[in-house]
């Protein structure tokens, strides 16, 4: 990876890069880092400027990053102290311009990318060299020949975990919408018997229902009513 500032300003601003050009001394004591998070201190730290004054330091400064990683982050602090003679009170970020290079896809390099790393288990190297860096999941050693039975291991392992969990979070599932449903038959079966207006009655082996032994008993005493009137007259008489 590449990284390279370029800052004209210098020269722009006074018409000569000497020691009365107050920038260069806003940039002394700069640090790159090549990081895969936003925290510089969990990165590979590339350069760390312990040498230029204001009359030495470049208005484009180019370095090289042999590591991999997603973040480049120019640094630069007025904290700790004592600093040098010619160090500014106060840090600054004024950079013109920010140029970085490097693979986009891992397993090559070279100037333009396109030589495949050596090593066959090699997952990225080192952009000039072609050394690798870092091995693909599964391999170890200083070329990734040879196998990591660890980590393969761990994946055998984590595989038939996973899907154990996840059968048996679909039959807890299952048995849950069986039992559900279950539920609400049972709850509809009670519902109609209990409201059943064709209530049966057992009599001496006969089934009658209850509006017939209803109807039945208002006709049995209309005709008993009936019999004693027309009955009447006649004892009179």
């Amino acid at each position: 990876m590449f990284f390279r500032w370029l800052c004209l300003g210098f020269l722009e601003f006074t018409g000569a890069y000497d020691l009365r050009n107050g920038f260069p001394s806003r940039f002394l004591g700069f640090s790159v880092y090549v990081s895969n998070t936003t925290d510089r201190l969990q990165g590979t730290l590339c350069y760390k400027d312990d040498n230029f004054t204001r009359a030495t330091i470049p208005a484009v400064f180019t370095t090289t990053c042999p590591v991999h990683g997603q973040y480049v982050i120019y640094y630069n602090e007025r904290l700790k102290g004592p600093y040098r003679e010619g160090f500014s009170n106060y840090a600054h970020n004024e950079l013109c311009e920010v140029e970085v290079y490097g693979c986009n896809t891992t397993g090559y390099y070279g100037p333009e990318c396109s030589i495949p790393c050596p090593d066959v288990n090699c997952q990225y190297c080192h952009i000039e060299t072609g050394t690798c860096q870092g091995c693909k999941t599964g391999y170890q050693g200083h070329r990734c020949e040879l196998e990591d039975k660890a980590a393969q291991t761990s994946v055998t392992v984590v595989f038939p975990i996973l899907f154990s969990v996840i059968g048996l979070v679909l039959m807890t599932a299952g048995l849950f919408v069986f039992f559900k449903i279950k539920k609400k038959r049972f709850n509809q079966n009670g519902k109609h018997g209990v409201n059943d207006k064709n209530i049966e009655l057992s009599s001496h082996g006969v089934v009658q229902h209850y509006d017939e032994l209803h109807v039945r008993d208002t006709e049995e005493t209309y005709t008993a009513l009936k019999k004693a009137e027309e009955e009447t007259p006649y004892e009179e008489i």
